[in-house]
């Protein structure tokens, strides 16, 4: 598993990822994967133009998150970013708020049930690939229209006030990171994994978010539109 990402601010190299399982809840999502695996995604929307920007699949273990270039993003996202000047890139992940704070297993049992989700930001001054090694990126091109898409489902999961990004909820798992509260709560069906995919799906890409829970899943998918990767 990768640790703190090389080129996040003040980053610790030896720092590791807190968003950790028990082995006990992973069984409980076992069983809640079996039962997501029924729904159906529908067809992606399309985007017509060439493929413009890049979008970064990150894998963490067991987590996923997204990475954005920074000179890409346009507004309202575009105004997290201007808070960490000198940035190159912000990656985003998903959690549920009680367990990425406490890690109990309580509270990883609880995360099963619909609760209060956090976005995890990683602010980067190098590209997500040189950050976290190209063995747990994939750099996928995507159109103008299906950046902003997936930077528009991004900004839609912060938990905005009147169109405004309160300050950070806290400190991340290791330094370069923070929290921010989220609008989107985190259950069995929507993990860390489904939103990276829906935020994909979201932005024109033929990615399937029916049945995700593992981080696999989702790099899977997307070394497979990578032909880099695929071969």
């Amino acid at each position: 598993m990768p640790g703190a990402p090389q080129g996040s601010f003040a980053a610790d190299a030896g720092a590791a990822p807190a968003w950790r399982l028990p082995r006990r809840a992973l069984l409980f999502f076992l069983g809640a994967l079996a039962l997501a695996s029924c729904a159906t995604a529908p067809p992606p929307e399309r985007f017509s133009g060439p493929a413009q920007e890049t979008v970064y699949v990150i894998g963490r273990g067991w987590h996923t998150e997204i990475g954005l270039s920074v000179a890409a993003l346009r507004p309202p996202l575009s105004a997290l970013a201007a808070r960490y000047p000198g940035a190159e890139a912000l990656s985003f992940g998903f959690g549920d708020r009680a367990f990425v704070l406490h890690h109990g297993i309580d509270d990883a049992l609880g995360a099963l049930l619909p609760n209060p989700g956090l976005i995890l930001l990683t602010v980067l001054n190098t590209t997500p690939t040189a950050a976290f090694g190209a063995a747990h990126v994939v750099a996928l091109p995507v159109t103008r229209g299906g950046f902003d898409a997936i930077s528009a489902y991004v900004w839609n999961s912060l938990a905005s006030e009147n169109g405004r990004l309160p300050p950070p909820y806290g400190n991340g798992p290791y330094p370069g990171s923070v929290f921010y509260a989220s609008r989107v709560t985190y259950d069995a069906f929507e993990t860390c994994n489904t939103w990276v995919a829906r935020a994909l799906h979201a932005g024109g890409l033929p990615i399937d978010a029916a049945g995700v829970l593992f981080a696999s899943q989702v790099m899977s998918q997307a070394r497979a539109l990578d032909p880099a990767q695929s071969r």
